[in-house]
């Protein structure tokens, strides 16, 4: 029970809550919500904000910000169909489209770490920069005619399990580890707790800033990737929204905006309660203008109950250490 306790905290918590009321509202006023089929939809669909969010996650706890990984979705998608229609191999157009996606990312964490580039300001020009190079490869068009080998990626199921869930998962505890267990993880931290001081700890500061950017760039590459396999079409906005619901999610997880803090579980919940509330919505076929509104109520909600549960925590401690001072005296 201590070990589960200490994997799921106070705020993992309050979102597992958050989560289970979602699902019984939604179960009660949407027949249609626990049929097996709709809930591998909603497994599907959250692989994809899933993989971007850790990435994501990883800029953010080092007090960073990455502004480009929708751009780096559509950009590595458009590359696959692009190299695929040229005549090359499938599987080889994936691999050299991530590798484009990871030279993108080592450029951002150049210009944040080796430049010293505010990183929203940074990630914002790249950002353009990979839409305008998604938009100039594709020319505006939709790609599409890929095998249905590299379609199963997306679309296939192993044991009634969607395949990318697998992926996800291997993600989530290779992450797990490496930010809990390895010594990256643990300079990761303490970049975003301060960089001055990690400097005099003797951590290579600017190394760490651009693997992280880098592997935020491999995670959005891949993310593209299965987003194009299950649409069966390689577009320039095949990530338009996942950079501020990856953001959103990764808020509504606990990951401190500052840097420094935050968790693999709390991202991996917060992309859950966003791919329950997207589909339950869609399944009532509430407008695009109202989900985003209806999103929005849910994440300051969580937020605030947080905060307000934070600041209430902070006074019991200080009432705590008040009377023992009295009872000291």
């Amino acid at each position: 029970m201590k070990k589960i306790a200490k994997t799921f905290d106070g705020n993992d918590r309050l979102l597992l809550v958050v989560f289970l009321g979602l699902t019984l509202f939604l179960s009660v006023t949407t027949p249609e919500f626990l049929a097996f089929g709709n809930l591998m939809r909603i497994l599907q669909q959250m692989c994809e904000l899933g993989i971007v969010s850790l990435g994501i996650m990883l800029v953010i706890l080092t007090g960073g910000f990455d502004m480009s990984s929708s751009a780096m979705i559509g950009m590595t998608s458009v590359m696959v169909g692009v190299l695929f229609k040229g005549g090359l191999n499938i599987w080889a157009s994936v691999l050299l489209s991530l590798a484009a996606a990871l030279l993108a990312g080592l450029f951002n964490g150049w210009l944040v770490g080796e430049l010293k580039i505010a990183p929203m300001l940074a990630t914002l020009g790249t950002m353009t920069l990979y839409q305008g190079i998604a938009l100039a490869l594709s020319k505006g068009d939709a790609i599409s005619g890929f095998p249905e080998g590299f379609l199963m990626l997306g679309q296939g199921y192993l044991a009634g399990i969607p395949l990318q869930l697998f992926l996800l998962a291997g993600l989530v505890i290779l992450m797990s580890v490496v930010m809990n267990k390895g010594r990256f993880g643990r300079k990761v931290y303490l970049i975003g707790s301060g960089p001055a001081g990690s400097r005099f700890a003797g951590i290579n500061v600017k190394k760490k800033l651009i693997l992280c950017y880098a592997s935020a760039a491999l995670l959005a590459g891949l993310s593209g990737v299965v987003v194009t396999s299950r649409l069966a079409t390689a577009r320039a906005d095949a990530g338009a929204s996942y950079m501020f619901e990856g953001v959103a999610a990764v808020m509504l997880g606990g990951t401190d905006l500052a840097g420094g803090s935050g968790k693999v579980s709390g991202t991996i919940i917060g992309v859950l309660v966003f791919a329950i509330l997207g589909n339950g919505l869609n399944l009532n076929k509430i407008s695009s203008l109202k989900r985003q509104m209806l999103i929005g109520i849910v994440l300051l909600a969580v937020l605030l109950i947080r905060q307000f549960s934070g600041k209430l925590k902070e006074r019991r401690m200080i009432s705590g250490q008040n009377k023992q001072l009295t009872n000291s005296m």
